[in-house]
Formats: structure tokens, C-alpha cells, sequence
């Protein structure tokens, strides 16, 4: 497993990089597939009370990305948040993998596609810059592994082509707790 350590507003000590390799570097016990783990820490600076250390984990897993933010004072305490977060995902990972192979997903059923919705334009919207990008690869997959994939990052949306379709869709978790599905239609 290929560990990469980035610092953010902030240098790492020898002790501190070492702490983090020999930690990060147990968690193939828990899942043998992990190819590469990322970890950035960084330091934030909030305009009251004492500065926090953040940690974010991203680990890569046969196409499979699990990933955990989680901040503290302290760094040490900051890695062992997101390990502890990571090694919880990996686990309820590994539960439906076994489950889908037993032929029990229950993930299908919670799919529903979205009501439209009218779009509106705000004067605040057009004033907006676009202040980040992001590339990432886009791999064939099924519907319910999107919605395992966006489980695992802990994100709210997921981007996918969906291997049916052919199409990128993208999956998003709404606020009734279910799942919403944009499929874009060419015309």
C-alpha cells in the first residue's frame, strides 16, 4: 500500500509522519484490497478559540474510494477521529458487499428518480466565480454501487455513468433520507 502525506498551512515532523504511516499502514488488516491511502493535514485558524488540526483520509481500494474528515486540537487525536471513521466505513463496506452476494441488496428499492423541479435565476447566482475544479475518473457502474460509493466518501451527491445507460447521472441524498437520480437527457 502507497501512503502519500500532504501538509496544509503547516509542517509535518519526522515524529508526526512516522506516527501517521504506522498507523494508516494497519489498515489493510481490515480491508486487503487498499491500494493507496492519502492523508492531508492542516491546521485551521477559527477567529475564536484555539486552533484545530485537521485530518483528511482518503483510501483506495480496487476502484472503491473511502474517505473521513475529522478535526481536533490535537493531531494525533484528529488521525485517530478519521481512522476510527474509516475503519466504520470499511466495515458496513464489506457487510453489503456479503449481503449483495447472498442476492439481499436493499439498496434498489430506495432509488427514486427526482420530481422536476422549475429553475429560477437569482442576481446573486450570476455574480458567483467558479473557484475550484475538480477531476476525478468516471467508472461504469451500477445504481446501487453509486449509492454504496457516495455512502463510503460521505458525500451528499455522487457523479457516475451509469452502466445501463451508458449516461453520467448524478445520485444525491434528499432530505426525506431517500435517494434522488438526474439522469441528463441529449436533445
Amino acid at each position: 500500500m502507497q501512503i502519500a502525506l500532504k501538509a496544509k498551512n503547516r509542517k509535518l515532523s519526522e515524529t508526526e509522519e512516522d506516527l501517521i504511516r504506522k498507523k494508516v499502514s494497519r489498515l489493510p488488516r481490515y480491508l486487503d484490497q487498499i491500494t493507496e491511502a492519502e492523508v492531508i493535514v492542516g491546521q485551521e485558524r477559527p477567529r475564536r478559540g484555539a486552533d484545530k488540526q485537521v485530518v483528511q483520509l482518503t483510501v483506495r481500494a480496487n476502484g472503491t474510494l473511502l474517505r473521513a474528515e475529522e478535526s481536533d486540537p490535537e493531531m494525533q487525536a484528529a488521525l485517530d477521529a478519521a481512522l476510527a471513521k474509516v475503519e466504520r466505513r470499511i466495515e458496513r463496506f464489506r457487510g453489503r458487499r456479503e449481503r449483495n452476494k447472498k442476492g439481499r441488496s436493499s439498496l434498489g428499492e430506495a432509488l427514486v428518480p427526482p420530481a422536476p423541479e422549475g429553475e429560477s435565476e437569482d442576481e446573486d447566482t450570476a455574480a458567483r466565480a467558479i473557484v475550484r475544479t475538480k477531476r476525478f475518473v468516471v467508472q461504469p457502474m451500477e445504481r446501487e454501487d453509486a449509492v454504496e460509493q457516495m455512502e463510503l466518501l460521505g458525500h451528499s451527491f455522487f457523479v457516475y455513468m451509469d452502466a445501463e445507460t451508458k449516461h453520467m447521472s448524478v445520485l444525491y441524498r434528499r432530505q426525506d433520507g431517500n435517494y434522488g437520480l438526474l439522469e441528463p437527457v441529449l436533445t
